[in-house]
């Protein structure tokens, strides 16, 4: 018998149909996670109840990857960009790093070029440096990953005024002064990651 989790029951009773060596299991997103049949049960009721817990759990949860970069540029100044309040009218610090979240099926690198382009039309030239990971726990059921990168990019600033009003870049000591900025980024700057 399958049970609401998707698991196959160890002591349900096997059909007629049914072969010593077939195997049960559960879903873990769209891996499997095969279970012996009751003739070559290797697995304990401990590591059942984790197929259990997987898989309720990954019903439950939605997990997201954010990218996010600190552009320096030539003077040592990061671009910072000021959040639209018709976009994001609930946010309380304004000012952010580029960054947004991925598109599945496209390297973070891919992503984040993306993210930057979108945002400012400026390039990222050469490798960005991961500079930190955070987990960002707002919402019940809702679980974002935030890579943060640090690098340079090269071009002329032209922001989708849909999602930022205003950009401006800051020196180390004028970011760690500023007020209005994110949360995360904060915690960057408090911990002298950058």
């Amino acid at each position: 018998m399958e049970n609401k989790t998707g698991f196959v029951s160890k002591n349900r009773k096997k059909t007629d149909n049914e072969s010593d060596t077939k195997h049960h299991g559960c879903f873990f997103g769209k891996r499997m996670v095969h279970r012996p049949s009751k003739t070559q049960r290797v697995s304990s009721i401990t590591e059942q109840s984790s197929c259990d817990i997987q898989t309720s759990l990954s019903d439950k949860i939605i997990l997201q990857v954010g990218v996010k970069i600190l552009l320096k540029n030539k003077e040592g100044k990061y671009l910072l960009l000021r959040r639209s309040i018709k976009k994001y009218p609930e946010v309380k610090s304004r000012w952010d790093i580029v960054g947004g979240r991925i598109n599945a099926g496209a390297s973070l690198i891919k992503n984040l070029k993306r993210e930057i382009f979108e945002e400012t039309n400026l390039k990222l030239v050469g490798a960005p440096k991961l500079i930190y990971a955070q987990d960002i726990l707002r919402k019940v059921g809702h679980h974002v990953v935030r890579l943060t990168y640090i690098g340079e990019a090269k071009g002329k600033i032209k922001l989708d005024e849909s999602e930022n009003d205003m950009y401006e870049w800051f020196s180390l000591k004028e970011l760690k002064k500023l007020k209005d900025i994110d949360i995360y980024l904060k915690e960057l700057l408090r911990n002298n990651l950058i």
